[in-house]
Parts: structure tokens; C-alpha cells; sequence
């Protein structure tokens, strides 16, 4: 993706805070929506990467590759 989708943190929230761990990849050009700080904070994401819920990394080009039907799917990553 090339923006940070904000209507999905708090659903991903939920979910990590009932225990699923949670990682992603963006690349270091995505661009940062306006309101984004304010969410990550009412969430309390800071506390789920220090505890290991969230992994975050940025890097300089993300390929990946998406292949999906109606009852799989795959992803690879180069």
C-alpha cells in the first residue's frame, strides 16, 4: 500500500489485545495520514510493540506478490 490504512488500526487492536500478534512492512515512502499519531495513542499501540504484539519495520522497497481465490490464499515476499 502507499498510505497507512487508519480505518483498519482499530480493528487490528481488538484483535491484538485478545492476543494475536500482529507484523507489517511498509515502505519507507507510504505516506502517514493526518490523524494517525492520535489513533495509534487512543489504541495504545506503543504498548502492544513493546510487548511483542506489533512488529513494525519500514524498508527502502517492499515486493510482494499476492495470489488469492475465494478459499486461499498465498503471499510471498522477494
Amino acid at each position: 500500500m502507499t498510505q497507512v490504512p487508519l480505518d483498519l488500526i482499530e480493528t487490528l487492536s481488538l484483535k491484538i489485545h485478545s492476543g494475536i500478534r500482529f507484523s507489517y512492512i511498509f515502505p519507507s515512502d507510504a505516506v502517514i495520514p493526518k490523524g494517525r499519531r492520535h489513533l495509534l495513542l487512543k489504541f495504545g499501540w506503543r504498548d502492544l510493540i513493546s510487548k511483542g504484539l506489533v512488529e513494525r519495520r519500514l524498508l527502502d522497497d517492499v515486493k510482494v506478490t499476492t495470489i488469492f481465490n475465494e478459499k486461499q490464499a498465498c503471499v510471498l515476499f522477494f
